[in-house]
C-alpha cells in the first residue's frame, strides 16, 4: 500500500512539473497551446520512452519540441520574418534541433555557421538536419561555444567578419548574457544585425520573484537557462546600435516568459 501511495504521488509530481513547463513555454499566448498535440505528447512522456534516451536525448526532443515549438513560434511570434531578414554571412548561435533551418532566405545567404555547444544536438544538426533542410551547401555546424573565441577564429570568425546575427531563445542560458551580446556586437561587422528573440525578466515585481524561485528548479532542467535575465538592457548597451525594430508580447503581468525581441544594425 505504501507503495502504490508513493507510486500515485510520484506520478502527480511528474504531471505537476509537466504542465508547469509547458505552460512557461507555450503559455504566452493562447496561439501557442493550440499547437500542443496531446497524442505526441503521451509519446514523448511515455514511460518506455523516457528510460530509453539519456537526459541530453530526452531534453531535445521534449515534447515534439521540433513540430510544437516551432509551430508555436510560426504561429505567434516574429521569429520567421526576423530569421528571414539575416544576410550575407550569418552566425547563428544555439540552433538546437534546426528550427530556423526552413526560415533562412536563400537569396541573400552566402554561409551559415551555427554554433551548438551541445554535442548531441551538434551531431543531429551534422548528421541529419542540415542535409533535410537541404543547406548542406552554405550550412557549417560548429561545436563550441559564443565564449569559445579560439574555436571561433579556426573558421575565421572574428571582429567584424559577419553580416548578421541570429539569436533565438539562446542568450538565457549563456553564462554571462552581457559579455555574450558584447561579442556578437564585436563580431558584426559595421552596418551588420542582430536578430535576437528571448524570453526575458517580468516587468511585475510580484512575477520576477517567482521567475526567481522557480529558476531553482527551472535552471537544472532545462539546460542552465535563466527566467529572470534582463536581455533588452543587456543588448541595448553592449554598443552603438541602430534600433530598426524593439518589440515586447502583450501578455498578462502574471504570465513567466514574456518576450523581447529586436533588429538591432552596428552603427
Amino acid at each position: 500500500m505504501v507503495v502504490l501511495v508513493l507510486g500515485s504521488a510520484m506520478f502527480q509530481l511528474y504531471r505537476a512539473i509537466r504542465f508547469t513547463i509547458l505552460f512557461a513555454l507555450f503559455g504566452s499566448s493562447p496561439a501557442a497551446f493550440s499547437q500542443i498535440n496531446p497524442g505526441s505528447i503521451r509519446k514523448e512522456l511515455g514511460s518506455e520512452r523516457l528510460s530509453s534516451r539519456g537526459t541530453c536525448a530526452w531534453w531535445s526532443d521534449f515534447l515534439g519540441f521540433r513540430k510544437h515549438f516551432a509551430a508555436y513560434e510560426a504561429a505567434a511570434t516574429p521569429v520567421p520574418r526576423l530569421v528571414e531578414a539575416a544576410n550575407g554571412v550569418v552566425l547563428e548561435i544555439g540552433p538546437g534541433s534546426g528550427n530556423q533551418f526552413s526560415r533562412f532566405d536563400k537569396a541573400v545567404v552566402s554561409r551559415i555557421y551555427g554554433i551548438e555547444p551541445n554535442e548531441h544536438l551538434f551531431n543531429q544538426l551534422r548528421n541529419e538536419t542540415i542535409e533535410q533542410h537541404h543547406l548542406s551547401d552554405i550550412y557549417v555546424p560548429i561545436n563550441a561555444a559564443l565564449e569559445d573565441k579560439n574555436i571561433l577564429k579556426e573558421w575565421n570568425i572574428g571582429d567584424e567578419s559577419i553580416d548578421s546575427v541570429v539569436c533565438m531563445q539562446a542568450l538565457c542560458s549563456v553564462s554571462d548574457p552581457t559579455m555574450a551580446v558584447k561579442q556578437i556586437y564585436r563580431l558584426l561587422k559595421p552596418g551588420g544585425q542582430f536578430l535576437f528573440w528571448e524570453h526575458t525578466a517580468s516587468q511585475d515585481w510580484m512575477t520576477r520573484q517567482v521567475q526567481g524561485i522557480w529558476n531553482l528548479l527551472w535552471k537544472p532542467l532545462i539546460g542552465n537557462c535563466h527566467l529572470r535575465r534582463n536581455i533588452e538592457r543587456a543588448v541595448v548597451e553592449a554598443g552603438d546600435w541602430k534600433i530598426i525594430e524593439l518589440g515586447h508580447d502583450n501578455i498578462e503581468p502574471w504570465q513567466m516568459m514574456p518576450r523581447v525581441w529586436g533588429r538591432f544594425v552596428k552603427v
